[in-house]
């Protein structure tokens, strides 16, 4: 009965937390639904419904009620919402994939496991709370440590990693080691393969970061890591039997270097070993794109050295990486999507609410070329990619305004079609990023593996300073995450 009531509990915390589809997916859904009466109704009615059902589970979840009562209530309010999708699904199937979501067992995940595989789900209320999912068995992690204390720590860490040095963070990070993963660490295999879906606590945190002093190892140096946003597209991606590893006969799409500022000598000869040449970051309160973002000169020779990885390659550079051509370019045709570019997040700019990707800006904006394409904008867009690389800041990390699991830019990209994402979690440099990149790419394609492999190899280069003495730092590499497969 114990088994049974943590699989139910497994099940019942997908509620709200399920869908990766965010403010700006809704947004794009919007012409759709204000162009039809009868769909608007149904949509208007189906959300009613989840409310009152979330709160219901928000009710049952937390013990604050458990009667049989609820429960019926429960059952009635999914009949309804299931009559609504079936409804959905046979007037309007196009749009049937991206509204109807299912709720996964355990059983489900196992069924997608290999048996080195594991797969963790955050679900923390009051305290820290993890289900522990392998092939063959389903375990759960619980902490006394108070989760808010943990989350603000956590704000405070990511001021901290760019000023303490490496022997000063080891602290921090031996902290979330002891609150988060050690107690998941007795219980599992050495050898594991990692999949981690974060809840609103956890999801600002790299766990290849933290630090296990016992060894004097970070957890990347120990396990190959990746990240899902949610167990539905956890589920739902590892059905496409058709996923394989990236391979030099893949078609290659680069898109960076923007036009932003008139070029100078500097973007044109710079040093090699200046890491601080340039950030992938944001300047707030402006209007005018040319006057706010500083061009990215290792854009380009990141993106000229992936493409020389494979036999087919398209890249749009400087004037050529626009809004309109990437709107109108057969994107479906590309394996590999490459955005080296600023990344803004939601009310950077007055004109957008949603986080974006800053383009080459034109004379004069319209409506499919504004030089900054949005979360929503994206979520349009049809792709086939196994990866979309977003080299770019805080790609990963997620605004107050969009949904639990990662940022509202890599829902849409997931919405969009790609298979799994590269991803940052705060301001990158571009020659960082470069070789960061670069090496996880080569690789992967040299050596068949899956990119988070390839991702933990590149990493454990710059901890043991390949790359030099500095750049051990975590500040350097812990950025960098896979999402998906």
């Amino acid at each position: 009965e114990a088994e049974k009531l943590i699989k139910d509990v497994f099940q019942l915390s997908q509620y709200g937390k399920n869908l990766y589809i965010t403010n700006s997916i809704k947004n794009s859904l919007t012409k759709t639904i204000n162009s039809n009466f009868n769909f608007k109704n149904l949509i208007n009615k189906k959300v009613s419904l989840q409310t009152k059902l979330n709160i219901l589970m928000d009710e049952i979840i937390n013990n604050k009620s458990s009667s049989k009562d609820k429960f019926k209530q429960k059952n009635s309010i999914e009949l309804e919402i299931q009559n609504i999708n079936e409804k959905i699904n046979n007037d309007f199937p196009a749009i049937k994939k991206k509204l109807n979501k299912k709720f996964y067992t355990v059983n489900d995940v196992q069924s997608k496991l290999s048996v080195n595989e594991l797969l963790i789900v955050f679900d923390s209320h009051l305290s820290p709370f993890a289900h522990i999912i392998s092939k063959n068995n389903h375990d759960t992690f619980f902490s006394n440590v108070p989760i808010r204390d943990l989350h603000n720590f956590s704000f405070l860490f990511r001021n901290e990693i760019f000023k303490k040095d490496s022997k000063e963070l080891k602290r921090s990070l031996k902290i979330f080691y002891k609150a988060l993963f050690d107690q998941i660490e007795s219980k599992i295999d050495k050898n594991s393969k990692i999949t981690i879906i974060t809840d609103q606590y956890t999801e600002n945190l790299p766990f290849g970061i933290f630090y296990n002093e016992k060894n004097n190892k970070y957890l990347i140096e120990e396990y190959s890591i990746s990240y899902h946003p949610s167990v539905g597209s956890f589920v739902e991606l590892r059905n496409d039997k058709s996923i394989k590893y990236i391979n030099y006969d893949n078609a290659f799409l680069g898109i960076g270097d923007p036009l932003l500022q008139e070029k100078t000598l500097k973007d044109f000869v710079f040093s090699i070993s200046n890491l601080s040449l340039n950030t992938r970051g944001i300047l707030d309160d402006t209007n005018i794109i040319k006057e706010k973002f500083k061009n990215l000169p290792y854009s380009e020779y990141e993106l000229k050295k992936i493409g020389k990885i494979f036999k087919k390659k398209k890249l749009l550079l400087s004037n050529q990486a626009n809004e309109a051509n990437v709107k109108n370019i057969n994107l479906e045709n590309y394996d590999i999507i490459s955005f080296a570019t600023h990344a803004g997040i939601s009310g950077s700019l007055n004109e957008s609410s949603e986080p974006f990707l800053v383009l080459t800006p034109p004379e004069e904006s319209s409506l499919i070329n504004d030089g900054i394409l949005t979360a929503s904008e994206v979520s349009q867009l049809n792709l086939n990619a196994k990866l979309v690389i977003l080299s770019a800041c805080n790609t990963a990390a997620k605004e107050n305004e969009y949904a639990s699991g990662f940022s509202g830019l890599v829902a849409s990209f997931f919405n969009a079609g790609a298979q799994s994402i590269l991803a940052t979690h705060w301001n990158v440099d571009d020659k960082t990023t470069a070789t960061m990149i670069i090496e996880t790419i080569k690789k992967s394609v040299n050596q068949n593996i899956n990119l988070s492999d390839a991702l933990r190899l590149t990493k454990i280069e710059f901890i043991s300073g390949k790359h030099g003495e500095k750049y051990k730092h975590p500040k350097y590499w812990g950025a960098y995450v896979i999402i998906g497969n």
